[in-house]
């Protein structure tokens, strides 16, 4: 697998889980990826959205995952991202964060629409 980026609007979905994994992230993959997973007749996406467990523990290790990503704030704008650092509080602070990293888009929801408390 190539460690170079992707160009804009590639996903390797795979090589993202695979970080969350290594670094054993609790997590649910939701949206339009999820439901093409299912075999939903969808379009496909640009993204892939978790929505991971809230625990201090796994927002430690979601944040260390996030590092190995060099994940970065999206913007629209040029979208190489912003630099931004983080740690399980940090990260908890916010019900969404919409990332970059070298392997395409992916967005963190902890409150997913449709649900009362996330």
């Amino acid at each position: 697998m190539d460690d170079g980026p992707l160009d804009p609007g590639e996903l390797d979905a795979v090589a993202i889980v695979t970080v969350m994994n290594r670094h054993r992230v609790d997590y649910v993959v939701i949206g339009a990826f999820a439901a093409i997973a299912q075999q939903a007749p969808i379009p496909a996406t640009r993204d892939i959205d978790f929505t991971p467990a809230e625990s201090t523990d796994n927002l430690q290790r979601l944040s260390s995952a996030l590092k190995e990503l060099d994940a970065r704030i999206r913007t629209g704008v040029d979208d190489g991202g912003v630099e931004f650092d983080h740690d399980a509080r940090s990260l908890r602070r916010a019900d969404m964060w919409n990332l970059v990293c070298r392997y395409g888009e992916f967005d963190l929801a902890f409150r997913p629409a449709g649900f009362d408390s996330g």
